[in-house]
């Protein structure tokens, strides 16, 4: 017991206090690749007409995504300055969620998360965005799962 806590408390030492944390995380999650981002205007979640074609450019990609193997997420950034910055981040995830099931042909589980950040180490993105990205699915192996229960209500 003493010795998880010490792992977890190590993992989560390293993961605040490192320069770059993603080097750390994205090898658990799997390779991570982004097929869109989408900005937009400070304290807002509002899409325009180019951001609609962003995303409209990424569907053939994820129509193929079968998610035994891969994951869809959507993941939202705001600024700390922004006003209700973790709600707007999740809500701008969302936005772009909705807009994807809207136009894809097929029905894909889709995650979204939210989060605030205040440098994303990018120079050419904005901190005020969503990203549309693809994980590999660490809960499969060669497409089978790794575990799986049911649940039975009597």
């Amino acid at each position: 017991m003493i010795r998880s806590v010490i792992y977890v408390a190590l993992l989560c030492t390293i993961l605040f206090n490192s320069a770059n944390a993603a080097d750390i995380v994205d090898p658990v999650l799997g390779e991570r690749k982004v097929v869109c981002v989408i900005e937009f205007p400070l304290n807002s979640d509002s899409v325009d007409s180019s951001s609609q074609t962003a995303i409209a450019s990424a569907l053939p990609m994820l129509e193929h995504i079968d998610n035994r193997n891969r994951l869809i997420r959507v993941e939202g950034y705001a600024l700390p300055d922004e006003t209700g910055s973790i709600e707007l981040a999740i809500d701008r995830a969302r936005v772009v969620e909705e807009l994807l099931h809207n136009q894809l042909e097929t029905n894909k589980k889709v995650f979204i998360t939210g989060l605030v950040i205040s440098d994303s180490g990018q120079p050419n993105h904005s901190e005020s965005r969503a990203e549309i990205v693809i994980y590999d699915n660490i809960f499969t192996s060669a497409g089978e799962p790794i575990a799986t229960s049911s649940w039975e209500s009597n």
